[in-house]
């Protein structure tokens, strides 16, 4: 007769960041609102080589945004090897940031648009990269 376990239903749904390993190195960090799933999505797909995983689970209450900044904070810290493009995006994004800031100062909105539109194009971004940016999709607003 087969012996069925029982599956711990509560865990099904972490929400937080995972470290994909290559032996002692991180090799990718990602986030999601499932992990579990999320790692063995990761174990499916042969583009990504990794022999452990491990994560973290985020404070109740978190935002998404909350969240992807801390992602990119470590992704910028340890720069695992299938994070690099996103370490330089974030990168551009704080670039676009700082230029934005002090080109605020005193403007009317429609400038302020302007202006980010432009170094969103100047850096290779479009309006779907401003997921996860609330301060800049409140400049745009909805017409993006």
């Amino acid at each position: 007769m087969m012996q069925l376990k029982s599956y711990p239903l509560t865990k099904l749904r972490t929400r937080g960041l995972y470290f994909l390993y290559s032996g002692d190195e991180i090799v990718y960090i990602g986030m999601s609102v499932c992990i579990e799933n999320r790692i063995d999505h990761h174990c499916l797909d042969t583009t990504k080589n990794f022999d452990s995983a491990a994560y973290w689970e985020c404070p109740k209450g978190m935002t998404d945004c909350e969240l992807a900044e801390e992602e990119a904070n470590q992704i910028l810290k340890h720069l695992p090897y299938y994070n690099r493009d996103a370490a330089c995006k974030k990168a551009k994004w704080d670039i676009i940031k700082s230029e934005l800031k002090e080109y605020c100062l005193d403007k009317p909105e429609w400038a302020v648009k302007g202006k980010l539109k432009g170094l969103m194009s100047k850096y290779g971004f479009t309006s779907n990269d401003l997921w996860g940016k609330p301060q800049m999709q409140k400049i745009l607003g909805n017409g993006r």
